[in-house]
């Protein structure tokens, strides 16, 4: 009877390329999650709902359906009022150490989407699509300029935050998948000075954004400069056959695309990172402004 031998050092080479598999597949997907392409048409589809609930309401609404002052149309308005005070309390939990250590933060920030999304909305319609009073006016005009700049951040929040689990991504972790995931055949075909010349670019907003507008006609350029280098090898050698060439073609093609993925990512990751550092602090008076306008707005009409 013959003995099996069984090598534990294949064993575990076997389970650690097969666990580093598993893991470039969840860096993969996970960094996939970082600016996904569904999220611009959200931020549309939640501006063209707005858009459109104003216009057809212009068009079709009658007093015979119900007023703003009472019955329907004010429970509308208190109900949207509600909604958007609780959307508020995620400000407040954000800078409570406590609550966020205690998982409330990611709760409060479903929260502040949703009723930041509903409680607009029924306030919309709940004006009867036009200003009446001042007070009223600069109230809707308040709400709607704190709607179009929540869906706007909202589209911001995406970029620069993964969308498996909502913590923020950081240029450091994208930079070491970027390393990992480097393949060195490839990176003998690369031009010199083409990567170290795209990271710098991170360091600043203006050159990062640069080279993100021209991002797809370098890639499209580098990719035709990989591919003739590569002919140009083969050609030399005595081996050179087109089956080889295609072969080694689509493995490169496979590793540039993985390469210029992770590249693009770290790009994106500098603009909108600085982008979303200025939005949030134009949108933080916006809301001052909605809440003053809007607590103008419900004790002017108790009152009057």
């Amino acid at each position: 009877m013959t003995d099996i031998v069984v090598n534990p050092l294949a064993n575990e080479q076997a389970v650690s390329s097969a666990q580093q598999q598993k893991l470039n597949k969840t860096s993969r997907q996970n960094l996939a999650s970082l600016g996904r392409y569904r999220d611009i048409w959200t931020s549309l589809a939640l501006l063209g709902l707005y858009v459109g609930i104003f216009l057809t309401g212009r068009q079709f609404w009658d007093e015979r359906y119900y007023v703003p002052e009472e019955g329907f149309g004010y429970y509308l308005g208190m109900t949207g009022g509600i909604m958007m005070l609780f959307a508020f309390s995620y400000g407040i939990i954000k800078h409570q150490g406590r609550l966020r250590r205690s998982g409330w933060l990611a709760k409060a920030l479903r929260t502040h989407i949703v009723f930041g999304i509903l409680g607009p909305l029924l306030v919309l319609v709940h004006s009867a699509f036009f200003i009446g009073s001042i007070n009223g006016g600069v109230a809707l005009v308040s709400m709607s300029l704190v709607f179009l700049s929540g869906v706007v951040g909202r589209y911001f929040y995406t970029r620069i935050h993964f969308a498996i689990n909502h913590t923020k991504a950081d240029f450091q972790t994208l930079r070491e998948l970027f390393e990992s995931q480097k393949h060195q055949t490839l990176l003998n075909y690369l031009p010199q000075g083409f990567e170290q010349t795209r990271l710098q670019a991170c360091r600043g907003f203006w050159s990062a954004l640069q080279a993100l507008v021209f991002f797809r006609i370098q890639a499209w350029w580098l990719w035709r400069q990989v591919r003739a280098q590569l002919g140009q090898q083969l050609r030399r050698s005595d081996q050179f056959n087109r089956r080889l060439y295609r072969h080694q073609k689509r493995v490169l093609k496979r590793d540039l695309t993985q390469y210029l993925f992770y590249l693009r990512k770290l790009l994106q990751f500098s603009v909108y990172e600085r982008i979303f550092y200025f939005w949030r602090h134009a949108h933080v008076p916006l809301l001052i402004l909605l809440f003053v306008s809007g607590v103008v707005h419900v004790v002017a009409v108790h009152m009057y």
